[in-house]
């Protein structure tokens, strides 16, 4: 992952082959730019809201995925757990 301005937005770039994805810095938990640089090298999970075949990018959103998995209640019973977020 690396970091990017789209929209005067801070957004982590990942690849999925020669897909580029574009994850908002308010599609994550992450609270600012410097959070999200921490997160480089690390593995994120996602889930794709939008994809453009003809430009090989896509939009996607990490916290649509927890929400999926774990529902409201849970995202708030981890971020207490961890203190994380």
């Amino acid at each position: 992952m690396s970091i990017e301005t789209h929209a005067g937005k801070v957004c982590g770039i990942v690849f999925v082959g020669h897909i580029k994805g574009i994850i908002p810095i308010d599609e994550t938990e992450f609270e600012n730019g410097a959070q999200l640089r921490e997160a480089v090298g690390t593995t994120i999970y996602c889930k794709v809201l939008q994809l453009d075949r003809n430009s090989a990018i896509f939009g996607a959103s990490a916290n649509k995925l927890l929400t999926i998995f774990l529902g409201n209640k849970g995202i708030n019973y981890i971020r207490r757990f961890f203190n994380f977020w």
